[in-house]
């Protein structure tokens, strides 16, 4: 839809058109956005024609797990790909797929490959081959928050892949997030076997929402401090933890422990 507006120039009055209402289309839509993790860093330690040419395999691999659900490739951006899915199910059954065939099995001289990934479903808007609107935006952002081997979702989107999911999906953090008024709920699909033991429960314990109140856990020499600032982490084995447990022998007397301490202030 057009609308006409008058501009002032020169003297004289110059009539133009400019597109007030784009003529797009309104609808559901789950959008994926996934990345190579330390894409610089490749280039830089195998140069620019073998990066360029991993790149492009693992570019290639995203858009076959996509298309293989379902999903339409909006755009590729350097190492980074945008897929829209008519459902959230088929959203992240592609990031598992991914996952499992660059995360979990990529490796090029001896440098194991990793992507990180980000989806949320909402209303979009439809326009020419491209997707706009708060939906898409969202997704970036949450897939911006993942670490190197990741998949991030949001609450809204963990409620609409519904109960089939629940042991695969863990939340992990209810953070403010850049455009968005109130903070955002983060949950982490699991798709590596190890990490299928989840955390205890489906819910987390409470946030700490004493003023002053800190947790602070210790371990071979690691220190982390949970706060206001800081209100989550995450252990486990894999790199991508903030928090890493290293796997080693030891006899049954002398098990690794993880030292928590509760002050306040």
């Amino acid at each position: 839809m057009l609308q006409s507006k008058t501009v002032a120039f020169a003297g004289g009055r110059v009539r133009r058109d400019i597109e007030a209402t784009a003529m797009a289309n309104e609808q559901q839509r789950a959008v994926l956005f996934a990345d190579i993790s330390g894409s610089t860093r490749l280039y830089e330690a195998v140069g620019d024609l073998r990066a360029r040419e991993i790149v492009a395999n693992c570019i290639g691999l995203m858009i076959s797990a996509c298309e293989g659900q379902g999903g339409t490739l909006i755009k590729t951006i350097g190492d980074e790909v945008m897929v829209s899915f008519e459902e959230a199910r088929a959203a992240a059954r592609s990031a598992i797929r991914m996952q499992e065939g660059i995360s979990g099995a990529l490796v090029v001289e001896g440098r194991p490959i990793q992507i990180r990934v980000g989806f949320h479903q909402g209303s979009v808007l439809l326009d020419a081959g491209d997707i706009f609107g708060d939906t898409v935006n969202l997704a970036a952002r949450i897939a911006a928050q993942a670490k190197a081997g990741q998949v991030l979702t949001t609450g809204a989107t963990f409620r609409i892949l519904g109960p089939e999911w629940a042991g695969m999906v863990r939340r992990i953090d209810c953070a403010p997030v850049k455009g968005k008024r109130e903070e955002v709920e983060i949950f982490e699909l699991l798709w590596q076997r190890d990490d299928l033991t989840r955390m205890a429960g489906c819910e987390p314990g409470p946030r700490l929402t004493r003023p002053g109140a800190r947790l602070r856990l210790e371990y071979r020499g690691l220190s982390i401090e949970i706060c206001a600032q800081r209100p989550s982490l995450t252990i486990g084995r894999s790199e991508q933890n903030d928090l890493v447990v290293i796997q080693s022998w030891r006899p049954a007397s002398m098990p690794a422990s993880i030292t928590t301490r509760v002050t306040s202030c």
